[in-house]
């Protein structure tokens, strides 16, 4: 009742996100297929898209490792990303 969606209105504003930070994400998606995107934004899309379906998986994102975005060439020689 407190923090559902009964809450009062503070609570409820408590809880949401800096704007300048949706705006950011919000900009990522927006680039598409328009822009190339570089691997950072990349992740935080496939990441955002994640806890917007399944919010209760954020616990998973504390598991990744800080550096876990890595390239090398496939067998055609071509840089790819994972």
């Amino acid at each position: 009742a407190i923090n559902g969606a009964k809450a009062p209105s503070e609570a409820k504003l408590k809880k949401l996100p800096d704007q300048d930070a949706l705006l950011a994400i919000a900009e990522v998606f927006s680039l598409g297929d328009s822009e190339a995107l570089i691997d950072n934004d990349i992740m935080i899309t496939c990441i955002t898209g994640l806890l917007m379906s399944a919010p209760m998986r954020i616990g998973e994102t504390l598991r990744l490792r800080t550096d876990c975005l890595r390239d090398d060439n496939d067998k055609d020689g071509e840089r790819q990303n994972y």
